[in-house]
């Protein structure tokens, strides 16, 4: 009884508590529900200020962007026209101290212009080819081109440096020019300036424009005229053999074999074609088979001689370009080794290394496309020969074995 009593009590005791437990815990959740949803509208609205920042920040740095350009067109513009105050005042000497008075500087530079559109006569001094100085009549064509004239000679004028002019070439219009003739054709030195000195240009000779490509140019040079020597040598051989084919082709009749042996009796007795024949002829009591060993023996000699230089100059051909692009190479590794040891400051030093890399190519195609062309044309006239020579040993033959 006591048992059932205290469970009783117990059990009342812990439904009023789980009771006590639920309201606490729906008053709990009432108020996180009410802090979160608190929270989430201080949420959205911290982030809709921040999104209106944001659009604030990048308007602010639009406009200091477009501040910073503005300044800097300022600055440029400040600069600009202080630099062509300057300018100004040393080109048209023009004694004005203050930017206000640009109005001066636009009329002096359009009076300049003016000026410089129009042909003027001027007495002033000039250098003769000589060197003299004199003082004549010139005559100034705008700001490009001077005609200058003393005792009664005319020269067209060029710069000599430092605002000087000297005579560069006579020429017999220059009369007619001072009169205010002007012929259809005329002619002038064209200049941009007289600061800096124009000088003649010296003519290179075929010496030193070999010399500027180096050692590999001289050795194309040497190819070339061996292979000059080899084709002249090749062509007057074959003229010479052209020419003795040409008689025992003519004097060859298959009918009148003893006036054959006659005729070729009667040619040089160092031509190896007459020697030849007269084998042929002498051995005609003899079979066919001997008559055959001494033309093919005959034959083997004959285009030996015929094709003597032939290969040789074909190589020469073949050669001479890859001379040129060794040339073309070792130049251009030169130019480089003066670029990494000087830099690119000078261009004199430069020019060596790439007029050896094109004049080396340059010679190589030189020496090439002649001595291919009369390579191939030699070739073909030894061709041509060598049918003829075919032609006579097979009627020969033939007669003989008839």
């Amino acid at each position: 009884v006591d048992i059932d009593a205290a469970y009783k009590r117990e059990f009342i005791f812990l439904k009023s508590q789980i009771k006590e437990l639920k309201k606490q815990k729906g008053e709990l959740t009432s108020k996180m529900e009410q802090a979160i949803s608190s929270a989430q509208k201080d949420l959205d609205h911290q982030q809709k200020k921040v999104v209106s920042l944001n659009a604030t920040n990048e308007k602010l740095g639009d406009r200091l962007f477009k501040l910073e350009q503005n300044a800097e067109l300022e600055t440029e513009n400040q600069t600009l026209l202080s630099n062509t105050v300057k300018q100004a005042a040393l080109s048209l000497e023009v004694p004005v101290k203050t930017e206000q008075d640009l109005s001066l500087y636009f009329d002096q530079a359009l009076l300049r212009l003016e000026n410089s559109s129009k042909i003027r006569q001027a007495k002033g001094a000039f250098y003769l080819e000589s060197g003299q100085q004199v003082e004549g009549n010139l005559l100034q064509i705008g700001n490009i081109a001077t005609i200058g004239e003393h005792d009664r000679r005319f020269y067209m004028l060029a710069p000599a440096g430092e605002g000087a002019l000297k005579a560069w070439k006579g020429i017999a219009e220059g009369a007619a020019l001072f009169k205010g003739e002007f012929p259809a054709v005329i002619p002038l030195f064209i200049y941009e300036g007289l600061e800096k000195a124009v000088h003649r240009k010296p003519e290179q000779t075929l010496f030193e424009f070999v010399q500027a490509g180096g050692s590999i140019a001289w050795v194309i040079v040497l190819l070339g005229l061996f292979g000059l020597v080899l084709c002249l040598l090749r062509a007057w051989s074959l003229r010479k053999y052209a020419a003795e084919a040409n008689y025992i082709d003519e004097h060859c009749h298959p009918s009148d074999l003893e006036g054959t042996k006659k005729s070729l009796e009667e040619m040089n007795s160092k031509s190896t074609q007459r020697n030849l024949f007269l084998k042929i002829l002498n051995l005609r009591q003899r079979g066919k088979e001997n008559i055959h060993d001494v033309v093919d023996e005959g034959m083997i000699q004959e285009h030996k001689f015929i094709d003597r230089f032939g290969s040789l100059i074909l190589v020469f051909a073949a050669v001479a370009p890859l001379l040129g692009l060794l040339g073309t190479v070792t130049g251009m590794i030169s130019t480089f080794d003066i670029i990494t040891e000087h830099g690119t400051g000078d261009p004199k030093l430069l020019s060596h290394g790439i007029s050896e890399a094109l004049i080396t190519t340059e010679l190589g195609l030189i020496v090439a496309i002649p001595t291919l062309l009369f390579g191939n044309i030699l070739s073909g006239w030894g061709k041509n020969l060598k049918m003829t020579l075919d032609k006579v040993v097979l009627k020969l033959t033939n007669e003989t074995e008839s």
